[in-house]
């Protein structure tokens, strides 16, 4: 062999090597109790778990991303965690472990086991909820040890799940530093077929106190007429009032909601275009794994899951409507009380940081999974701000149908936002309440941007 084919062999191999590295895949790793049952961080078995668990993905290729000490010593204090997620997050795994014994009858011996529970997400959006357990018999007296065995195999059980899921996942080197509406379409998409309106709003909520005695929700004077004003908008930009549904206070139970949406489904057509209007007061979700928030509907139980629709819920039931064109709205004031003080885990291209306690909703995670659907949310305040409102109307609605009635709903609902909302927002908030600024959000999926009456 010659030395210029040497050269070129070398040169190939150099390449490929640093594509090798360039493309290697990358996670930050959080454990999460999701549970009372989950074991707290501290616990040995725990230690051992997710130190096996980060040298088994660095073994495999894996470059993982941890917090750092200080943000987990927050968080081993605190009662209850919230995580969100940035939509630059990148590739995330939240991960939580519980450990059980049982007696082995008539002899000193026991069984130890671990499992090992997590959920891996990219961006916002959850691409799988993964499991692997470990099982060790041991002398009465030594379960601290076996605890640590049971962890080790159930971490070598978890991880190959992992490696199988994340070989499917996107691609990532560091969290994905994405603009939260990359490359916009310049054009509005086609005028739908048919343009249907499912328009919820709570403003009284004497029913969620008695309830739930405990908590202080107030009631939201603007949000009835904010739910008129949407109706009135869309019915000037030609909307039936055939195609409009409308569920205020009572009317907006749970299961009243999720049988509107469902109804939507026999009705849409593939070339129609839904509208959902939600106002409300938000939460966010102390329970489970996701961060993601829920509307406080008339018959909300904060301690039954069952009474509770979530932004996931919500999502994946605007997923399974027939019309490929779905705009959510939602403008939403915080409860507050029930989470002042709950330290927040954000996960981002900045990495892991503490955030501050979140007392309200974040649609922006709404968009996550809807690839196959042109998808839009506009959200009225961030997620740790409140809805202001403007006279007898919320600010944001209020805004927002003045820029729908001034472009007649030929404008794309993004161009809508960019000319009405985005600047308009925080500048009148500033007038309403000197030193606070509003600040609406826009997501979308698809050619959710293009969006159009």
């Amino acid at each position: 062999m010659t030395l210029p084919q040497i050269l070129r062999i070398c040169a190939m191999l150099a390449v490929l090597a640093l594509s090798t590295l360039t493309h290697a895949q990358s996670v930050t790793v959080l454990y999460k109790r999701s549970s009372e049952q989950s074991m707290p961080r501290t616990d040995t078995a725990v230690q051992s778990a997710l130190t096996a668990f980060e040298r088994e993905l660095i073994d495999r290729g894996v470059e993982v991303i941890q917090p750092d000490a200080k943000t987990y010593a927050v968080l081993d204090k605190a009662p209850d965690t919230i995580v969100t997620f940035s939509v630059d997050a990148g590739l995330s795994l939240l991960v939580d472990a519980i450990k059980t014994s049982r007696p082995n009858p008539g002899t000193e011996n026991a069984f130890a086991e671990v499992r090992l529970r997590a959920r891996l997400f990219h961006g916002r959006q959850v691409l799988s909820s993964l499991a692997g357990s470990g099982q060790v018999g041991y002398r009465l007296g030594s379960e601290d040890k076996a605890y640590e065995v049971a962890a080790d195999r159930a971490v070598k059980k978890l991880v190959d799940t992992v490696m199988a899921k994340l070989e499917q996942a996107p691609r990532t080197s560091g969290p994905a530093k994405l603009d939260s509406v990359p490359e916009l379409n310049a054009a509005v998409l086609p005028k739908p077929a048919k343009t249907w309106g499912l328009l919820v709003g709570v403003s009284n909520f004497s029913n969620v106190r008695k309830l739930n005695p405990k908590a202080g929700v107030d009631d939201l004077n603007g949000v009835k007429g904010d739910v008129a004003l949407v109706k009135k908008t869309l019915k000037e930009l030609n909307v039936p009032e055939s195609q409009l549904k409308v569920l205020t206070d009572g009317e907006a139970s749970t299961a009243a909601l999720r049988s509107a949406l469902r109804e939507l489904g026999a009705k849409t057509g593939a070339d129609d275009l839904v509208v959902f209007y939600l106002a409300s007061h938000g939460m966010p979700k102390q329970e489970g794994i996701s961060g993601f928030g829920y509307p406080v509907t008339f018959d909300t139980r904060f301690s039954d899951k069952d009474s509770i629709i979530d932004f996931e819920e919500l999502q994946a039931l605007l997923k399974a409507l027939p019309a490929k064109r779905v705009l959510w709205i939602a403008d939403t004031c915080h409860s507050g009380g029930a989470t002042l003080g709950l330290p927040v885990v954000e996960i981002s291209s900045r990495g892991v940081r503490i955030g501050k306690p979140v007392t309200g909703l974040s649609t922006r995670a709404a968009t996550t999974g809807t690839d196959e659907k042109d998808f839009a949310v506009l959200s009225s305040a961030k997620e740790d701000q409140v809805a202001l409102e403007d006279g007898e109307n919320g600010l944001f609605t209020l805004m927002l149908a003045n820029g729908l009635r001034n472009t007649k709903g030929a404008e794309s609902i993004y161009r809508v936002y960019k000319s009405h909302l985005e600047a308009q927002v925080p500048e009148r908030s500033r007038q309403l309440d000197p030193g606070y600024s509003q600040q609406p959000s826009f997501a979308r999926s698809g050619k959710g941007d293009a969006i159009r009456f």
